[in-house]
């Protein structure tokens, strides 16, 4: 995995940072006064996996020893490939799929008994202002075509250096 930083961080680098604003006061009235916005951020490590194979992004946010994290693909930071273009829109998608992820956090940390992809989570996309949707536009036999040929390239640069 590399680690791209905290959460903070990240969305202060992808100007993001209005979204989660605008969030926050109904974060907090369900959250209750314990709620520290900085150091939920702050504790969520965000990084690219190219471990993931059916989805463009992950929250751990449920196991115990391990600290809460956002993984994304790396389909998501890389220009897409021709076959892969269509109606891709790699910026929107990535900020999709970041704050899906964040809202899985969030809505761990304010209904524990939640279910991944239930009303609650999408109460909690709509906070953000963004339609709780599932799925994106990806099949996962493309991302998996996708980080073979990526896996080819780079064995090929690795050959031709020598």
């Amino acid at each position: 995995m590399q680690e791209l930083g905290n959460a903070t961080d990240f969305l202060t680098e992808k100007g993001w940072t209005g979204i989660w604003i605008r969030a926050l006061p109904f974060i907090q009235l369900r959250a209750g006064r314990g709620f520290d916005r900085q150091y939920f951020l702050d504790e969520i490590i965000v990084g690219i996996s190219d471990k993931i194979k059916t989805s463009l992004g992950y929250a751990h946010y449920k196991r115990p020893r391990v600290a809460p994290r956002i993984l994304l693909h790396p389909v998501l930071f890389d220009a897409p490939e021709t076959e892969l273009a269509g109606a891709w829109n790699g910026d929107e998608e990535l900020q999709n799929t970041f704050f899906h992820e964040l809202a899985h956090h969030v809505t761990h940390m304010i209904w524990p008994r939640a279910s991944a992809h239930g009303m609650e989570w999408g109460m909690t996309m709509a906070w953000f202002n963004l339609y709780p949707v599932r799925t994106h536009a990806l099949s996962a036999a493309r991302l998996s075509t996708y980080r073979d040929r990526r896996f080819e390239a780079e064995a090929q640069n690795i050959l031709e250096d020598f």
